[in-house]
Parts: structure tokens; sequence; C-alpha cells
């Protein structure tokens, strides 16, 4: 099983590369449902934490939110 602070990590590159398969980058709003789609794959798989709230998961979020802003621009 994967640490939290490891988890964190992962997450941080992949929020920061994610796009669609032709290389355009995929709607703001989309990205909160992929997060949250991701908290909810983990917790059926038996993880205690969530990606969305606990403190573990800040930088994560801050890229997330960092990349939303920036498409919305």
């Amino acid at each position: 099983m994967i640490l939290p602070g490891q988890l964190d990590k992962v997450l941080e590159r992949f929020y920061a590369s994610v796009c669609k398969q032709d290389g355009t980058d995929y709607e703001p709003e989309f990205l909160k449902v992929m997060q949250a789609a991701l908290d909810r794959h983990l917790k059926e798989k038996g993880c205690s934490f969530s990606i969305i709230k606990d403190r573990e998961f800040f930088n994560s979020r801050k890229v997330l939110k960092g990349k939303a802003r920036k498409l919305r621009n």
C-alpha cells in the first residue's frame, strides 16, 4: 500500500500533466470530478485517508487548483 505522502507526490505530477488522449486539456470542472472519483475508488479499496480532505494531500490539491485556475483564464 502507498503511504499518503508518497501518493500526494504522485498526484501532484498526475494533476500537473493530465490531459486528453489528443493532448488537449480537460475542462477545469472535470479535474474536480476526477479527484472525487479517485477519492471514492481509494475508499472502496479500503484506504482510510481522503485525498480531498486530509492535510497530507495539501500539495496535490494546490497543484490541482492552480491548474484549474490556469485553464479558466
